[in-house]
């Protein structure tokens, strides 16, 4: 079903995979054909295809799908597939990342949001769409990462320890995974419970792979062993958590707030923010 409530044929939905996996690039009758057949062309497959093009532009608009020549191309704005607004804002939130990881998290959560099961199922016949679909799924796991690690560097450890260990279940043997629920699990004072995230790590390794772990898993179990400050956000990070959650406070007294209290919130916030920048400054 398409945005709308119209349903679409498995043929229908087959010829539109095939053009999401190429958006703005024409794709051929033939090469629609063989998505949808392979060698067992039927005798009419010419107006099977415009068939299914018809259809899909009555879902999806008279302009969405443009005839040329050598084929059709899918027109529909790029914000419209949520393929191409899940990568989007998947980018998006890595360059937000370096400078507000909160904003990173929001973003990445309703980019996750968009992810409805395996993509491009109906036409996984195709090695194109194959392809397509196993880098949107790498896509979407290293977005689940880059979440839980925007978490982690706006101090939201504890609260992101399960999801942490869901992504370690779901993929054990992606290291960046057990980094992540190490840190947090170290960061919530279960230094014992970091420890065996590391060292579960490197059995896996061996034991599925008969490789050792990358380079940063040795520094990060000597870094629990000896306790490291390290392993906590620095001064700077904490102190701009904070100034982040007094503007997330400070547009809540806006909205809810009544004048007396909007006006001593003001004064409060104010101070708070001059003592922050000074703070900022020497940390």
């Amino acid at each position: 079903m398409v945005d709308g409530g119209q349903h679409l044929g498995r043929r229908d939905r087959v010829v539109l995979s095939a053009l999401v996996v190429h958006p703005g690039d024409v794709v051929s009758a033939d090469v629609l054909a063989d998505v949808l057949w392979g060698d067992e062309l039927p005798a009419s497959w010419t107006k099977i295809v415009q068939g299914c093009v018809v259809r899909l532009r009555k879902a999806l608009g008279n302009r969405s799908i443009e005839t040329s020549p050598r084929g059709y191309r899918l027109t529909v704005p790029w914000d419209e597939i949520d393929a191409q607004r899940f990568e989007r804002a998947v980018e998006r939130a890595g360059v937000l990342m370096a400078t507000d990881a909160e904003r990173a998290a929001v973003v990445l959560s309703g980019a996750l949001r968009l992810w409805r099961g395996r993509p491009l199922i109906e036409a996984e016949r195709w090695d194109a769409a194959r392809i397509e679909a196993a880098r949107l799924e790498e896509l979407r796991q290293l977005a689940q990462e880059t979440a839980v690690e925007a978490a982690l560097r706006s101090g939201r450890h504890s609260s992101v320890l399960g999801r942490a260990q869901v992504l370690v279940d779901e993929a054990p043997l992606r290291e960046r995974r057990s980094i992540l629920l190490a840190t947090a699990q170290y960061r919530s004072g279960r230094q014992a419970e970091a420890l065996d995230t590391v060292l579960r790590l490197r059995a896996v390794l061996n034991r599925e792979l008969g490789v050792d772990p990358v380079a940063e898993i040795d520094e990060l179990q000597e870094a629990i062993l000896r306790q490291d400050p390290a392993l906590f956000p620095t001064e700077a990070d904490a102190l701009m958590l904070l100034a982040e959650e007094l503007h997330s406070a400070a547009r809540q007294v806006d909205r809810s707030g009544s004048e007396e209290q909007r006006t001593a919130a003001a004064k409060i916030l104010a101070d708070a923010r001059r003592l922050l920048h000074l703070l900022l400054a020497d940390a």
